[in-house]
């Protein structure tokens, strides 16, 4: 296969690294999916009524409005960050597997 790291003037010591970022990247994405799974599987089942999109009823509580600062709303921030850090290491392994056509 082509390695780019060869043809580009790239010292042995990063070629090396390559694979160990690359075993790094999938532990944490591995790591990070059965957080997310757990994470998902914790929250409560969000029941909306749809209804009340076509008629444009509100029930804005005090609940509702501070919904971020309950465990529920940090639940949700949890799920984006833990979605968000297993994208960038899926991107950062994939770039790194560019450079590198290595095997684990």
């Amino acid at each position: 296969m082509f390695n780019m790291l060869g043809s580009t003037g790239v010292s042995n010591f990063v070629a090396d690294w390559f694979p160990i970022i690359q075993m790094a990247l999938v532990i944490i994405m591995t790591l990070c999916s059965v957080v997310l799974i757990i994470v998902i599987l914790v929250q409560p089942a969000v029941t909306g009524n749809s209804s009340n999109a076509i008629t444009g009823q509100s029930n804005d509580s005090y609940y509702s409005q501070h919904k971020g600062s309950s465990n529920e709303g940090k639940l949700k921030i949890l799920t984006v960050i833990l979605a968000s850090v297993i994208a960038i290491c899926a991107i950062g392994y994939f770039i790194t597997y560019t450079f590198y056509q290595g095997s684990l």
